[in-house]
């Protein structure tokens, strides 16, 4: 998840949407939000398959497969700014937690 979160960022700079200083501001609170219990990690070992299986059913990439797969393992909403990926999860009636894309 931390590296997908420095994608998105890096994306978002690269764009033009964020400022660098806001991105490396929104990276550090993940890493502290890491660091002291409030976002807990998860071995996609423990997923890879079942993300696989979601993958090949939805025609999704795997990757965002993976989040799906936990949040059904879990019975948490799926936090996500990709439309796309919201609609799955509801397709799944898997609850979204809506992030709104703010720029700059």
């Amino acid at each position: 998840m931390v590296v997908e979160v420095a994608a998105a960022i890096r994306r978002k700079v690269a764009g033009r949407e964020l400022r660098v200083d806001l991105g490396l501001g929104a990276l550090s609170a993940i890493l502290d939000a890491v660091r002291e219990g409030a976002v807990r990690l998860v071995d996609d070992e423990a997923l890879v398959t079942n993300a696989l299986l979601l993958s090949l059913s939805l025609t999704h990439r795997v990757p965002d497969c993976l989040y799906l797969a936990l949040a059904e393992r879990e019975g948490c909403p799926l936090s996500t700014a990709d439309v796309r990926l919201a609609r799955l999860a509801h397709s799944r009636k898997i609850p979204i937690l809506e992030v709104r894309e703010t720029t700059r």
